[in-house]
C-alpha cells in the first residue's frame, strides 16, 4: 500500500498483464466507483484515465499494478510498471498535439507522473466533483 494511505482508508490492488487483461482494471474500477457513489460519467473518465495509464507505464516483464484507495475526499489510483524506465508521456495511439498529461488532466481531477526506481501514474477524483442528480 502506498505510504500516503491512512489506515482507515479502502485500498484494493490488482497485478495483471497488460496485454487482454485492462477490461479487468476497468470493471475494478467501476466497483469501487459505485462503492464511493460516483455517477456513471465519473467511472467512464476513470476507466478510460487508468487505461491509458496502464499503457503508458513500462512493462518489461507485461505486467502493471492497478492500486485504488479510496478515502473521505474521493479515490487514488496509482499505476505501476516495470523497473528502470520513465513512464511514456506520449499518447498510445500516437496522436499528434496531445500528451498523457493533458488527456489525463480532463478525466481526474488530479495526476501526478513519478519517475523514481519504479514509475507510476497516480490519478486523484474527488467526491466534491460529483454532481447528485436532483440537486
Amino acid at each position: 500500500m502506498p505510504p500516503f494511505v491512512s489506515p482507515s482508508a479502502n485500498a484494493v490492488s490488482i497485478r495483471l498483464p497488460v496485454d487482454g487483461f485492462v477490461n479487468v482494471a476497468r470493471l475494478v474500477t467501476a466497483g469501487v466507483g459505485s462503492q464511493l457513489a460516483f455517477g456513471f460519467e465519473a467511472i467512464d473518465d476513470l476507466q478510460l484515465a487508468i487505461e491509458l495509464a496502464i499503457r503508458s507505464v513500462p512493462t518489461g516483464d507485461g505486467y502493471a499494478t492497478v492500486a485504488l484507495v479510496s478515502g473521505d475526499d474521493g479515490l487514488s489510483v496509482t499505476v505501476t510498471g516495470s523497473e528502470g524506465h520513465p513512464v511514456d508521456r506520449r499518447l498510445p495511439d500516437g496522436a499528434d498535439g496531445l500528451d498523457l498529461l493533458s488527456v489525463l488532466g480532463r478525466l481526474v481531477d488530479g495526476v501526478d507522473v513519478l519517475d523514481g526506481a519504479v514509475p507510476a501514474v497516480v490519478l486523484r477524483k474527488s467526491r466534491a466533483t460529483e454532481v447528485v442528480p436532483g440537486t
